[in-house]
């Protein structure tokens, strides 16, 4: 077995790792720069009430980070993880935006376009490179099998 290509990362998923930790700094950093605004923004985009406010963006870039480290380190909960949250978040843009726009034509609610193309692409790469995430443990034992005596 070649244990330099099981080591490696699909770039996809790295990617999709590195844009949640883009995403939860700039949240982190709103929370310094426009509060209100942003905070607003984002319960609306996780449909939360925008009561919630400010008090969403450290808990939604909390969450960026735990699904970014799942990611990176291949594992099995951040692979689910990932997947529910992005499932979650397509159905709330799918529900808020995409239907509000077909019966309204309201503009703004094209925003929520990009939520819905996001989930469905990290969903995509997450299918596609599963097998990273579920051999990942397995190749480990693997290799300190062919290392015993």
């Amino acid at each position: 077995m070649n244990t330099k290509y099981q080591s490696r990362k699909p770039l996809s998923i790295m990617l999709i790792a590195g844009f949640y930790i883009f995403g939860a700094i700039t949240l982190l950093i709103s929370m310094f720069v426009s509060a209100a605004d942003a905070g607003k923004r984002i319960a609306e985009m996780h449909g939360v009430s925008p009561i919630v406010g400010k008090d969403i963006l450290p808990v939604v870039a909390i969450l960026a980070l735990i699904i970014s480290y799942g990611l990176f380190s291949l594992s099995r909960w951040g692979y689910f993880l990932t997947l529910v949250y992005v499932l979650y978040t397509g159905i709330v843009g799918l529900v808020q935006g995409g239907l509000g726009f077909a019966t309204t034509g309201e503009a703004s609610l094209q925003v929520y376009f990009g939520s819905i193309l996001w989930s469905v692409l990290v969903g995509i790469c997450l299918i596609a490179a599963r097998r990273h995430f579920f051999r990942a443990k397995a190749s480990g034992l693997s290799q300190t099998a062919d290392q015993m005596p």
